[in-house]
């Protein structure tokens, strides 16, 4: 019979043993249960300030909400051209010497080359008339000492709008505001 009870003992033991391994484990596992539960519902602080605004409503206050949002070097700006007849498009700096003749020597000597540089600086008026659909305006996202308030994407393919939504989406998973403008090119 004392067989039958130390075997009897031996197995109470070890279930107990086994149990106790058992509870530690599952403990361990609700805990990180919770703090997987607790991730996914933690959202990331933004970087930098964010922009507290109300639709713009003049046309005043839509020129300050793009000066916040996209002006890094007020003191030259891009404006979007076309040629037809060689079915070329881009951007070039705005010069009020541009095509002014004796002075402006294009298509011979490019502007970044040219001695009578005279660039226009990205001003009320300039964004007034890029936003009225005058002309179109970029700008250029370095400032003249090497920072940045914003970066550009560009989305070309027929699934552009899948794209932006997937890139807005992981952008905001890391903290980073995202803004969408539609672009010319």
């Amino acid at each position: 019979m004392k067989n039958d009870n130390s075997t009897t003992d031996s197995q109470i033991k070890e279930i107990e043993k086994r149990l106790e391994l058992l509870n530690n484990e599952r403990a361990q596992l609700l805990a990180q249960l919770r703090d997987l539960r607790k991730s996914e519902t933690n959202v990331v602080p933004l970087t930098g300030r964010k922009l507290n605004f109300q639709k713009p409503e003049s046309p005043e206050a839509k020129i300050q909400l793009f000066k916040r949002l996209f002006c890094c070097r007020e003191d030259i700006f891009p404006r979007f051209w076309e040629n037809n007849k060689n079915n070329k498009k881009g951007y070039s700096p705005v010069c009020s010497n541009e095509w002014v003749r004796p002075i402006c020597n294009k298509p011979k000597i490019k502007c970044t080359d040219c001695n009578y540089q005279a660039f226009l600086p990205l001003d009320d008026i300039a964004i007034k008339n890029h936003l009225q659909g005058i002309h179109i305006a970029g700008t250029y996202a370095i400032r003249s000492n090497n920072t940045c308030i914003f970066l550009a994407a560009d989305f070309d393919k027929e699934s552009w709008k899948k794209d932006v939504t997937a890139y807005k989406h992981a952008a905001r998973e890391l903290g980073i505001e995202t803004y969408i403008a539609i672009s010319k090119s």
